[in-house]
């Protein structure tokens, strides 16, 4: 009997006793729901302007697109083979028939054939 009184149980259980304060407890609550609450309100903005500045990127990306295939269109139409050929009778060339080489002596820069 006496190692039982020595233990004290009533004192070790009355110290690891800790009872809540309702209305700490309800105003942390309150906070710490304004907080997350917060922290979705700024998710969810920022997730709508990104989605806003990416849609204007994709529009922006199309008008490019457009743009080249109408220059690509019109880089075909004036590299073909009737505006060159046109082209080359408005400049005046001529087709070649025989190439003439001019040979230099080794003492000469040029010499008149």
């Amino acid at each position: 009997m006496n190692h039982v009184s020595i233990l004290n149980l009533p004192i070790l259980t009355k110290s690891l006793y800790f009872k809540p304060n309702l209305k700490m407890l309800s105003i942390l609550g309150f906070i710490l729901i304004v907080f997350l609450l917060g922290i979705y309100i700024f998710q969810v903005s920022s997730l709508i302007s990104e989605t806003y500045i990416l849609q204007n990127y994709q529009k922006i990306v199309a008008q490019i697109l457009e743009e080249n295939k109408i220059l690509e269109i019109n880089f075909a139409k004036t590299n073909s083979l009737s505006n060159i050929t046109s082209k080359i009778e408005e400049l005046g060339f001529e087709k070649i028939d025989a190439v003439n080489y001019i040979q230099v002596v080794d003492n000469s820069v040029a010499r008149k054939p």
